[in-house]
This record gives C-alpha cells, structure tokens and sequence, in this order.
C-alpha cells in the first residue's frame, strides 16, 4: 500500500503552528515573541518559511501562523507547541 500524498508532504516540508490570533497583528505579535524565544531556529528561516493563514470559524475569522522548517537543522528544530487562540 503507498503512503498518502498528505503524509508524504508532511515529511518533506516540517510545518509547526506558532501563532493564533483574532487578527493579523495579534498573530504577528505571536510570531515576533516565538521568534525571540527560538533565536537559532529563526536565523534559518526564509521568508517563504512563514506561512500566514486567515481561517474562518462560525462566526468570525481568525488567523494562524505556522512555519516551514525545511531550511533548519533536524538537531535544532523545535517540537510542535500548543498555541493558545485568544477569542473576542
């Protein structure tokens, strides 16, 4: 049986979700914070590598942020965190 193109994807292009927020600039601020935490890792980062979504839920949009890490070391990659989403 061959694997799924979506699993196949995933190992190729390591995406991790760093933000949330209930606009642009919320989720950004989020960004700029995980950046500072995570300094060697953001050094790699290119800036195709920040993928920036706007998702709708019910009743309002929101947006998230994940990043690529395709262009970082295996050894210095960070595990997948938890994002909190703030709500209106």
């Amino acid at each position: 049986m061959q694997p799924s193109k979506s699993r196949a994807r995933a190992e190729k292009y390591p995406l991790i979700e760093v933000s949330r927020g209930k606009d642009k600039k919320e989720a950004l601020a989020g960004l700029a914070k995980w950046k500072k935490q995570h300094p060697r890792v953001a050094e790699h980062l290119e800036p195709a590598d920040v993928l920036v979504d706007q998702m709708r839920g019910r009743s309002s949009a929101w947006y998230r942020i994940r990043l690529n890490l395709q262009h970082v070391p295996e050894k210095i990659r960070p595990r997948t965190p938890s994002p909190t989403r703030k709500r209106a």
